[in-house]
Order: structure tokens, then sequence, then C-alpha cells
């Protein structure tokens, strides 16, 4: 169904509109069914949503004084929405619904009008950025919302905008400090040639990851961070790699707007990033506001392309979206991650 239905939508409409309107509708579709899925869910789906459950069934007895202490043990924001909400309504599923709201629409509007290929967008949403995330941990969903303006500030050189979002993200989730680094790779130029300065700084980055992330995580509370340990979590990082690497070969650098090399600076960060995956399970989420950008800037390289590799580039969007899409649902038949599947809606 979350697949299916934007694709035969892409299919019906694809002759009988324009092709950008026909992308909209691509997009739209699925987000919807994605809402529904999430609004839907029993609460045995997802990790944490039981527990969100129960603590925003407390949040009615808990006092304002409570939520305000500097020892919260929750981020301030969460608290103050889960107060405000819960005093309105005891229905924890009309939670669900505001909160999965605000943390889509923001990527639905980024992804309806910037998606050049909206099957691939699908494809690699569902597969590469944190899908499962959506499903379990409210209080990352709504920071991550966020990441989408702090970039719309970032390309238009708002600053004072740009760290306000930073810091509403991080009142929700303080592993949003690390969008700080957002606003100057997206005002740096990073050409083909000058990618090469970027190598060594990725292999000290890979190389020092250890000390690094324990760097990082001081602005986190102990609450996110685990010990240092070797996880082996090396496929992502040789994924983003490979990202990189069609990144710079496939496209003509004149064709490239602003805006895209922007988005392709975010995935270098997101390779660094994605270094400190392989010391700590929880190395993820810092990458989580960058992953969510992957989905856009990999369609506009395909469609810039050089006209050499116009048929190579064509079959192989049709053979990466194929490849994507049969992943993502090999791991959910298997287990997928944070209890996501076999999927129950709640009136079973």
């Amino acid at each position: 169904m979350l697949v299916c239905f934007p694709l035969l939508t892409g299919l019906a409409f694809n002759n009988k509109t324009e092709k950008k309107k026909c992308n909209i509708l691509v997009i739209t579709v699925f987000y919807l069914i994605f809402l529904f899925l999430l609004v839907c869910r029993d609460l045995n789906i997802g990790n944490d949503t039981y527990g969100y459950k129960a603590y925003y069934d407390a949040a009615r007895n808990m006092s304002w004084n409570k939520i305000f202490i500097l020892d919260a043990e929750w981020e301030h924001g969460y608290l103050i929405l889960q107060k405000i909400l819960s005093g309105l309504s005891v229905n924890f599923r009309w939670f669900l619904l505001l909160v999965s709201s605000f943390a889509i629409f923001p990527i639905w509007d980024f992804y309806k009008k910037e998606s050049e290929i909206p099957i691939l967008t699908i494809a690699l949403f569902l597969a590469v950025s944190p899908f499962s995330m959506y499903f379990s941990g409210m209080r990352q969903i709504i920071a991550m919302a966020f990441a989408i303006p702090a970039f719309n500030y970032s390309r238009n050189k708002r600053p004072i905008m740009f760290l306000l979002m930073v810091f509403l993200a991080f009142m929700f989730h303080r592993s949003a400090f690390i969008l700080l680094p957002m606003y100057p790779m997206c005002n740096v130029n990073i050409t083909g040639r000058r990618i090469w300065f970027a190598v060594p700084f990725i292999g000290v980055v890979l190389i020092f990851n250890e000390q690094i992330f324990s760097f990082l995580v001081k602005f986190i509370s102990d609450m996110y961070v685990g010990e240092i340990e070797q996880t082996g979590a090396y496929t992502v990082l040789m994924l983003l790699v490979v990202f990189v690497i069609f990144c710079y070969i496939v496209p003509v650098e004149e064709s490239l707007d602003k805006d895209t090399k922007a988005l392709r600076n975010l995935l270098l960060l997101s390779v660094c990033l994605q270094c400190f995956a392989s010391v700590n399970p929880l190395a993820m989420r810092l990458n989580y506001y960058y992953l969510i950008f992957i989905p856009v800037l990999m369609p506009k390289i395909a469609i810039n392309r050089k006209p050499a590799l116009k048929h190579i580039i064509d079959t192989a969007v049709l053979g990466i979206s194929a490849f994507f899409v049969l992943y993502f649902y090999y791991n959910l038949i298997h287990g997928g991650s944070l209890n996501i599947y076999p999927y129950v809606f709640f009136w079973r």
C-alpha cells in the first residue's frame, strides 16, 4: 500500500497532467498513507510508543514546577507540549495524530517542491532515511522536523532564524545540536576539484571516531549515550560513500544550482557523522537529521547527469528504486528495526 498506491497514481496521471503536478500528487499520496499508518498503529508498534503513551497519561497530573526544573528527565519542549495537549484531551490517539502530522508535514512540503523523481525519493526515504524512527521516537521526530526549515534558512543566509530552529529542535531532543554545522556547510562551494580536500578530513574522522564522538556526546544527556563499543556498522557508511562518488561523477557541475550543491555538502557531513556509527549504536541518531535530505539530492543529481550517461543513469534510477524498495520489505519481513513489523492496526 505504501509503495503501490503512489506508483499507481504516478502511472495513472503521467500522461494526464504536467510532470511537476504529477510529482506532487505522487509524493502527497505517499505521505497521506504514511500519516495514516503512523496514527492508526497499535501501541505495540515501535519500541517506545507504549512508553510515550504511559508518560502522556501521567502528564495531566504532572506539576508545572516539575516540568521546568533543570534536571528534568526529558527535554522541556516535549514536556510542555505533552502537558498542554494532555490537558486538552485524554485521548493519546489525538496526540499521536498531532505529533505525526507535525513531524512529517515539513518533509512532505520539502519533497513535493524539490523531488525530481518521486519513486526514487520514496525508495530512498524508506530504505536510507530513518523511516522506522517515525513509528517509535516521538521526541526526535519532532526535532527532525525542524531540520527542514533550518536548511531553508541556511541556504537563504538567515542565521538568526536558523539558530532559532536549532534551538527549538534542541528543546525536543538534545541530539539536535548536531544541526549547527548545517549553516556553514550550506554556504561553502565544494566542487569536484575541492572534494579531494574533504577526503583526508573524513579519513581523520574515521580514524579518531572514538575520541571525536566522546567529545560530541558531552552536549547530550547521558540517557542517550552508551559505552564506546565496536558495532561493525559500516554498511550505511559504504553506501553513503557510493552516493558521494555518484554525486560528483555523474552531474554536469555547471548545471547544478546552489541548493543542490548545498544538499551535496550535507551528504559529505552525513558521511562524517556515519563514521561514528561503528563505535556507538546510538550515533546514528546524530545522522538522522541529514539522512532525510538524501531522497531529494539523489534525484537532482540524476536529472543533471552528463549527456553521455543519460541511458545508464535512467536505467540505474529504475534499478536503484526497485532495489531499495525490495530491501525495505526484506528488512520488514526479517524483523526490521524498532519493532515496526508486523504492522498491526489499533482496532485489531
